[in-house]
């Protein structure tokens, strides 16, 4: 197997691993508090951590492989697959509404990811210390500023795309130092700063985003999908030292691709009725939670 395609199936295991995640915190949502002690007292909670964590490492692993130029688009098919996987098990149909705001916000979303990827930064600078609490801080400000009212569920979700991305960034540079250095790299102060940071991040954005899904699936789910990749794109341009080589083009697609999305985030909050819920808007349907 070919590193592209190694990538290509690296990337669809961890869409497939982050959608089916979301759909058990979207219904664990809807029947117990999300934090930390109610996300691990049910069985469910337990799994939708463990999804979140192996898609994490197969998206880390698909890095390895191939450039972000194309395995952040494969993320966005988490989209795509956690609607009807959650509508499934809630024993009803996708709504003509809901397939039409998908497939804007797949369309929007695949511009937006293919104009603000920038290059693989295998070879880029990593964050010194000063760079690191900055951008610990910047998440800690975003958390509180976004996430202030758990029934803004756009908000949290907002929120939750950042802390993925922060710890996505910290989790490269983590990695991206022990395969330059060996376990030797963890003694400086940055690099293991950032190992310190990954696991409450990790646990912080699905908390986050298990708040999100109290208000739906489709909605807060498009906007982690937008969020994390964007928000780790500016990371990249304005501390690991990226740069993007879209030019004109590219800017006119990212805001083209920006406005499709927003579009399809519209038609995915508006209300459902009838036997059009979300699968999270009736428990009974779930009997076991």
């Amino acid at each position: 197997m070919n590193t592209t395609a190694l990538t290509v199936v690296l990337s669809v295991l961890s869409a497939a691993c982050y959608a089916v995640g979301a759909v058990l915190q979207e219904r664990l949502a809807a029947c117990t508090a999300a934090t930390a002690r109610g996300l691990f007292r049910r069985g469910q909670g337990l799994t939708a951590l463990g999804l979140n964590i192996a898609g994490g490492l197969l998206h880390v692993a698909a890095l390895c492989y191939g450039p972000l130029s194309l395995v952040q688009p494969l993320g966005a098919l988490s989209v795509i697959l956690a609607v009807p996987t959650g509508a499934a098990l809630a024993r009803r149909r996708v709504a003509l509404r809901e397939w039409r705001g998908l497939a804007l916000a797949l369309a929007g979303l695949t511009g937006l990811l293919l104009a603000t990827t920038a290059p693989h930064p295998t070879t880029g600078h990593l964050l010194n210390l000063p760079q690191t609490c900055l951008l610990a801080g910047v998440c800690a400000a975003t958390i509180a500023l976004l996430a202030r009212k758990p029934a803004n569920s756009l908000g949290n979700a907002v929120a939750a795309g950042v802390t993925f991305a922060v710890g996505s960034a910290l989790t490269q540079c983590v990695s991206v130092a022990v395969m330059d250095d060996g376990p030797g790299a963890l003694a400086d102060p940055a690099t293991a700063l950032s190992a310190t940071l990954v696991p409450p991040l990790a646990l912080t954005g699905v908390l986050l985003s298990q708040i999100a899904y109290r208000g739906g699936l489709g909605a807060p789910l498009v906007l982690i999908t937008i969020a994390n990749p964007v928000a780790s794109c500016l990371i990249g341009l304005t501390l690991l030292g990226e740069t993007l080589d879209g030019g004109t083009p590219g800017v006119v697609c990212a805001l083209t691709g920006a406005a499709v999305a927003a579009r399809g985030v519209a038609l995915l909050c508006r209300p459902a009725t009838g036997g059009n819920k979300w699968p999270g808007t009736d428990s009974a349907a779930f009997p076991g939670l």
